[in-house]
């Protein structure tokens, strides 16, 4: 109340704007009320924007106040507002009592900013009606009241804190403000929930992914489910495995709803829950429209189409915003006359947005219908980042494209051509430039310079005609140097085992040429300068040095030996799309690294999940048996997709235990549609024994032999010589085991590497080697899909259903892919079995 006072004696009233740049705390609060209370509509400014966004946001805006506090002031030294500098104020001296001034539905309540087609960032004018609408049906729909304490997660800039705050207040809950420190890690977001008492969650759609995904035991998620009753999540396309996944844990015990909404729909429009939802639905439904709302879904000549047809989605009702600031063309373009609602005045608004109405009455999202895009939750229009890149002295034109950047993600790429030949910038500059006028989550993720923007026969820009674009190559070093001394360590590290002469923070391992061998290398000298074992698995999650730097950096404080972060037995490498998961077992080694090219390439719209040995981390032993690992991995397996049809695969060692997956399946009665062996035997005793030095397996050899060196040479010299040294022991230690000698052969005879793996590593490595050696299968009733090379091993007999007849009582498809044994997941060969093994789960996913 005295703020207000304080802000209507410099002028804020009714459908006046008041500005406040305020970091996330209870005076952020008191701003917001106090600037409702004087009549006014806030416009939120983020303070984590470059200055020379906040002063065109405020120079557009036309606010004649801004609200701030003394650490913030200097960001406005030049803003034609007013500052109102809280610690500064004397707000003290005001009286207590409420203004004297009454608001009503068609004022302005508050004003934020989105993206913009033109380069222009579009200021959206939301009304105290659409207000008041939105937040009495959230508290109704939510059952909020005063034992409810709701998270404040969202920047104040995103118009999700308008559904976190004013709900929550106006039905008595408490709003619990969230920390930085608990977006570290899921860990810390859970216990930071936990500590607050949390009841209520609005979450946007990948974090919630980050949070539904499988936690050993669903830990975190029964964690979590001790205070929550309910989660809200949205923002982009909810996937349907995270919701079976969010079901096994959490079964019903905390309600989940799905909602849609737009900024000048005032936040949520549609919202349908998914707490009893059927796991093989094709598309997880965005539900049916809120109280007093309308939502149409039409053609282009603005009609409705039948249910189960696309078209775009229009919203009408109490939702809908005033408009666009200052922008009457714009407005007039996206706030159309109503076609259906004779009411004087009434409109709808074009969201751009593709929908499909279904037949029950709820609607499913189907992405953009312009160029509009969503990178990690935000809703970005390539346009604006055009429009600024442009403003640079030596670009002439650019274009934005959206791409994918592996595990599931997208990104953005600039293609700039330059003003003047010879005038391409670097990187870095570029990068600089952007930051200084745009948020960081605008930024793309690489730039490519171009002579000119390709052009088709008809005078449009041909996209298709642009070259690759390097999300993490070269450019990368430049756009993130270490920041503090952990982080130069690490690079230090990553440069060094890379081979590379710099790293940047946020460089891709895999696309700098990490392998799994060099990764289970870089961890290893991890261990020995931090004095830390942290699972491979991390370089799914973010396969960078900030990434890792952030997980040591939490763990400075834990005692010596104690786990940093959980060693995941199963780990989602693609977890996007609607079709059944695909669950790859390890090789012998027991890591898998080596999936992260195959997972990518398989397709976004098909999930991949790998599953790693246990034992890496040094507190549990490896499993001693096939049997008891398959057993052990079907646990999380069946987490992750509690009923079947299952669709399982391994490379080399991991098609046996795949296999053995199956088999168990099966005596439960569960359906198995696909075992993918890749490029392995079954146990020896079922292959016909032969002489390697007869006449047949000589000429074998000889035919296979330059192929043979050719792939292995392609490795690199020390590879090479390496495997060639390890097939010579090999055959001379069979022959001796033939003449009656003894001689067991280790981890280093089989794996090329082995000799530089730490001892841990090697430990698994051997334990699972003796593994297959106990192992005696039964015979599985289905049948088996065989990925193998055209050159036969020169270590096995030939056989091209590689003993597997013998076992499969359904038969065996053999798939012919490119490469050797040691190659087939390299960059050279990986698109050859990724395009098989897509074909086969196709066929077998048809109705």
């Amino acid at each position: 109340n005295q703020l207000a006072h304080y802000l209507r004696g410099l002028g804020a009233g009714r459908d006046r704007v008041v500005a406040l740049c305020l970091d996330r705390t209870p005076e952020m609060i008191v701003a917001l009320l106090a600037i409702h209370k004087a009549g006014g509509a806030y416009l939120p400014l983020d303070p984590d924007y470059p200055a020379e966004r906040l002063a065109f946001l405020l120079a557009d805006s036309d606010a004649p106040l801004l609200v701030t506090t003394a650490a913030r002031a200097d960001l406005f030294a030049q803003a034609p507002a007013r500052l109102v500098v809280l610690d500064r104020a004397e707000v003290a001296t005001m009286p207590l009592t409420p203004p004297a001034i009454e608001v009503t539905g068609d004022d302005l309540a508050y004003f934020i900013y989105t993206s913009g087609t033109t380069g222009r960032p579009k200021g959206v004018l939301v009304e105290h009606r659409s207000l008041l609408n939105h937040s009495a049906m959230a508290g109704r729909v939510y059952g909020l009241g005063p034992a409810d304490r709701v998270l404040q997660f969202a920047a104040l800039s995103w118009d999700t804190s308008v559904e976190e705050i004013f709900p929550a207040l106006a039905f008595g809950a408490t709003l619990v403000l969230r920390t930085p420190d608990m977006l570290d890690t899921v860990q810390s977001f859970v216990e930071g929930c936990h500590a607050a008492g949390v009841t209520v969650l609005h979450l946007p759609a990948a974090f919630w992914h980050a949070l539904a995904a499988p936690s050993p035991q669903h830990a975190l998620q029964l964690r979590l489910a001790e205070t929550v009753r309910l989660v809200n999540t949205g923002g982009e396309r909810v996937q349907r495995q995270r919701v079976a996944q969010w079901q096994a844990a959490l079964g019903t015990r905390v309600r989940l709803f799905n909602s849609y909404g737009a900024s000048e729909a005032t936040a949520v429009t549609t919202l349908g829950e998914l707490t009893h939802l059927d796991a093989s639905t094709p598309e997880v439904p965005i539900g049916r429209p809120v109280d007093n709302v309308q939502v149409y879904v039409l053609n282009e000549q603005r009609q409705p189409v039948l249910p189960g047809t696309p078209g775009e989605l229009y919203i009408g009702g109490l939702g809908v915003a005033r408009g666009y600031h200052n922008r009457p063309e714009l407005t007039a373009a996206r706030f159309i006359p109503h076609p259906f609602d004779p009411t004087p005045g009434a409109r709808l608004y074009r969201t751009g947005d593709l929908a499909v109405l279904r037949a029950d009455g709820q609607l499913e999202y189907r992405g953009r219908g312009d160029r509009q895009v969503k990178v990690r939750g935000y809703r970005i229009e390539p346009g604006e980042i055009e429009a600024v890149l442009r403003e640079h002295p030596a670009v002439r034109d650019a274009v934005l494209v959206e791409t994918a950047a592996g595990a599931g993600d997208n990104a953005l790429v600039a293609y700039l051509a330059p003003r003047a030949e010879g005038g391409e910038r670097d990187p870095a500059e570029l990068r600089a430039w952007l930051q200084a006028r745009l948020p960081a989550f605008m930024l793309p993720a690489a730039f490519v310079n171009v002579p000119a923007l390709p052009l088709s026969p008809n005078g449009k820009l041909d996209l298709a005609a642009l070259p690759p674009a390097p999300l993490a190559g070269s450019d990368a070093a430049a756009l993130g140097r270490p920041r503090d001394e952990l982080e130069q360590q690490l690079a230090a590290l990553w440069q060094d085992v890379l081979g590379k002469p710099s790293v940047g923070i946020h460089d891709d391992f895999f696309a700098l040429g990490g392998h799994s061998l060099l990764a289970i290398r870089l961890f290893s000298r991890i261990e020995s300068v931090f004095g830390r074992r942290l699972p491979l698995a991390l370089l799914f999650d973010s396969p960078t040095v900030a990434h890792l730097a952030r997980v040591l950096a939490q763990g400075r404080n834990a005692p010596p030996g104690a786990p940093l972060v959980d060693w995941p037995v199963l780990v989602p490498i693609q977890p996007l799309g609607d079709r059944p998961p695909f669950f790859c077992v390890h090789d012998v080694g027991g890591t898998i690294v080596r999936f992260a090219e195959l997972g990518r390439l398989i397709g976004q719209d098909q999930p991949f999940y790998a599953l790693e040995a246990q034992g890496f981390d040094g507190q549990t032993a490896p499993h001693a048996t096939i049997e008891a690992m398959a057993t052990y991995y079907l646990e999380a397996v069946r987490q992750a997709q509690p009923r079947g049809p299952y669709h399982l695969g391994g490379y080399c060692f991991g098609g046996a235990v795949a296999y053995e997956m199956a088999r168990q399946l099966r005596a439960r009665g569960e359906a198995v549609a696909l075992v993918a062996v890749i490029e392995g035997y079954a146990p020896t005793r079922h292959l016909p024994w032969e002489p390697w030095w007869t006449p047949r397996r000589l000429a074998l050899y000889a035919g296979n032999l330059p192929g043979w060196l050719e792939d292995h040479w392609a490795l690199g010299p020390g590879y090479f010589w390496e495997r060639t040294r390890q097939v010579s022991t090999q055959l001379a230690k069979q022959l001796g085991r033939r003449l009656g000698l003894r001689s067991a052969l280790r981890a280093q005879d089989l794996v090329p590497g082995a000799v530089h793996m730490p001892e841990h590593h090697r430990q698994v490595l051997e334990a699972l080697m003796r593994a297959a050696g106990r192992y005696r299968p039964a015979p599985f009733d289905g049948r088996v899909t065989l990925f193998s090379i055209r050159r036969q091993s020169m270590l096995r007999n030939p056989d091209p259903r590689r003993g597997w007849q013998r076992l499969a009582q359904g038969g065996v498809e053999v798939r012919r892919i490119a490469g050797s044994h040691h190659t087939i997941l390299e960059p050279k060969h990986v698109g050859s079995l990724a395009k098989a093994l897509r074909e086969s789960l196709e066929e077998v996913q048809r109705p």
